[in-house]
């Protein structure tokens, strides 16, 4: 799996990949720049994704075909996506975005507790991700960033 965590200001992510126990890689970008596709009344800007790593590339395409009316759609993934009014989470086979205000806390992945209680006191989304890299043994690698 992985860790995203957005602490209002930065998003960031971990860089492996595991297939169960085996660890693939710690070099793999998991934060996409979506190039500002409208949507509800909010303009989408970056997005990380945790879950299955094919449905990365599957998912950024939904995102730019405006597919979110398309409920054959199936994704086993999770992740955030960040907008210039809102923050979004993203579920697992359902291709509608769970709004949130922009600066709420939040994290996705198999480490996502962790992070989520680091930034509870007050770390940000990089101290996050490093700090569910110390227990999550699929968080690892790098932790990429982008401050919005």
């Amino acid at each position: 799996m992985t860790t995203i965590a957005w602490d209002g200001k930065t998003l960031a992510a971990d860089s492996r990949i595991t297939d169960e126990s085996i660890i693939g890689s710690d070099n793999v970008d998991k934060l996409y720049k979506i190039h500002d596709i409208p949507y509800f009344g909010d303009i989408l800007l970056y997005c990380g994704l945790s879950g299955v790593a094919a449905d990365d590339q599957k998912y950024v395409a939904f995102i730019h075909e405006d597919k979110f009316y398309d409920n054959e759609l199936e994704f086993s993934l999770g992740g955030i996506v960040i907008g210039i009014k809102y923050a979004y989470h993203i579920e697992q086979d359902n291709p509608y975005l769970v709004r949130f205000p922009r600066n709420e806390k939040m994290a996705d992945g198999s480490g996502a507790p962790y992070a989520r209680s680091a930034m509870h006191f007050r770390l940000t989304a990089i101290q996050a991700i490093n700090h569910a890299k110390k227990f999550d043994s699929a968080t690892g690698g790098k932790v990429k960033s982008v401050r919005l």
